[in-house]
């Protein structure tokens, strides 16, 4: 039996604090309780979620998530895709037990990447990597445990031959969808076809905003041999960013994803060439103990995923944080330290989240 045990959720905007008091769980095997515990739990977080969407104005703070959730794959074969390995023949044997089992998986990912000192802070927009297909996207929002938080979405549909994409999540009440639409890249040669870059506009506390949501082409060949294939996606995302600012020199924007370059690399230089400043830079960014990056491979952590705004945005610029909180990364047994708790690998079930860490970025008006 289970005694006296508490979950708590405070909940920010609203001032409201939510306690789910289980004095006594009267079940057989304490496995069983503490499970439904748990259910009872997200469930209780989900029915809150509505209620903090709505009262956003008196926070006074825009917050942006960024998150490259791996691979939110439904278990349908898409005949124009290579998405054979998640169905449930494939290699990952991805049943709809396990695709349902994603899903809230990176629900939970998100509420847990924007809980700070045992408190969500609702993101008013939400950048995502590595979702298949609107089928995903509408039952993340509607169907998962972000069911109450009443958040609408624009995705790109990109030739990648995997069949990835991109996508953006937004509250209404903070974000007032203007415009989007997505930006091919064109193939070099030996390049495959790869993501397009989504564009949305909204009129947010902050003013018009312009985002760029993208996810460049990875370095699974090499980072040499990919180079001139992210150089390209860059070449097309500067591109878009020098007609805006031609028409308009002060326009805010944001561009965030997972760039699959570092910092320091020279595809990003050109945003800084443009006067473009990275919130997410290593001087500016909060690490949480343990971590030093949104990534990590063999044992070394980098940061893949970042955020840039334009001079004009800049001043509103309150903080940058990689999410902190302990059920998003696990021990590494090989190599030692922490490293982000995957969901899965291959057709094994691990039952974690991702194998990249949410970026959050908050904006004062």
């Amino acid at each position: 039996m289970l005694f006296g045990k508490t979950l708590l959720v405070v909940l920010p905007y609203s001032n409201c604090i939510v306690r789910l008091k289980t004095a006594m769980v009267g079940y057989i095997g304490k496995r069983v309780a503490w499970r439904r515990c748990v259910l009872i739990f997200w469930l209780c977080v989900a029915s809150c979620l509505s209620v903090l969407a709505q009262s956003r104005a008196s926070a006074r703070c825009f917050r942006v998530m960024e998150y490259n959730v791996e691979n939110l794959f439904d278990c349908e074969h898409d005949t124009l895709k290579d998405d054979l390995q998640f169905t449930p023949s494939g290699s990952y044997e991805w049943t709809p037990g396990k695709y349902w089992r994603k899903l809230n998986a990176v629900a939970r990912g998100i509420v847990l990447g924007a809980t700070q000192d045992d408190e969500f802070h609702v993101p008013d927009i939400i950048g995502l990597c590595e979702v298949e297909n609107d089928s995903v996207l509408h039952s993340l929002t509607r169907r998962s445990l972000l069911r109450g938080a009443g958040y609408e979405y624009v995705m790109t549909n990109s030739p990648d031959n995997r069949g990835i994409d991109v996508a953006l999540l937004y509250q209404p009440l903070t974000f007032k969808l203007l415009n989007h639409y997505s930006l091919r890249i064109d193939t070099i040669a030996d390049m495959r076809p790869t993501r397009d870059i989504l564009y949305v506009k909204g009129e947010t506390f902050l003013g018009e905003l312009n985002v760029f949501m993208v996810h460049f082409p990875s370095r699974s060949r090499g980072e040499r041999a990919t180079r001139p294939f992210r150089q390209e996606a860059m070449n097309r995302l500067c591109q878009s960013l020098d007609s805006i600012c031609r028409q308009e020199p002060e326009a805010k924007i944001l561009i965030m994803g997972d760039f699959n370059d570092y910092s320091d690399d020279k595809t990003l230089r050109q945003l800084h060439e443009r006067s473009f400043v990275e919130v997410t830079s290593p001087e500016r960014i909060s690490f949480p103990p343990g971590i030093k990056g949104t990534y990590r491979y063999q044992g070394l952590w980098g940061s893949l995923d970042h955020v840039f705004v334009s001079a004009s945005l800049l001043s509103s610029f309150r903080s940058s944080a990689i999410a902190s909180h302990p059920s998003l990364v696990e021990y590494d047994s090989k190599y030692g330290g922490m490293r982000p708790y995957r969901f899965f690998r291959g057709p094994t079930i691990y039952g974690g989240y991702s194998d990249h860490l949410p970026i959050l970025v908050e904006f004062s008006y």
